[in-house]
């Protein structure tokens, strides 16, 4: 069928590293801006564009569950991601659309459980 999507990789980021304390406005406006809204409004139209039986790949980043210092905003963007893939996941069963995070350096985080392993802590 054309006219869709069958497969999409969200993989646009950017890591802006500072304290939360010493994390202004502007830095964290970018990384929510590129990582979580960006990421939120292609996954909203690969969901209504996506074929049945479609994939959808998020990169999130292995540093969620290891709560580093300097990356707070950051892995927050990313834990967003995390979580949204994990909504997205119930948002289109009936679908056969398979959504996954992945996790570089730290394998695939699977939606339907997206607790941190012990590997990852």
């Amino acid at each position: 069928m054309w006219g869709g999507i069958d497969v999409l990789v969200n993989n646009a980021g950017i890591m802006k590293l500072a304290s939360l304390a010493e994390t202004d406005d502007a830095l964290f406006d970018s990384q929510v801006a590129i990582n979580l809204k960006g990421t939120f409004i292609t996954l909203r139209q690969a969901s209504r564009r996506l074929h049945d039986g479609g994939s959808i790949g998020n990169v999130s980043t292995k540093v969620v569950g290891l709560r580093l210092e300097t990356y707070g905003v950051y892995a927050a963007t990313k834990a967003a991601v995390e979580t949204m893939t994990a909504v997205l996941t119930k948002d289109l069963r009936g679908r056969s659309i398979t959504v996954n995070a992945s996790a570089p350096n730290g394998g695939w985080v699977n939606a339907k459980c997206c607790a941190p392993t012990a590997r990852m802590v």
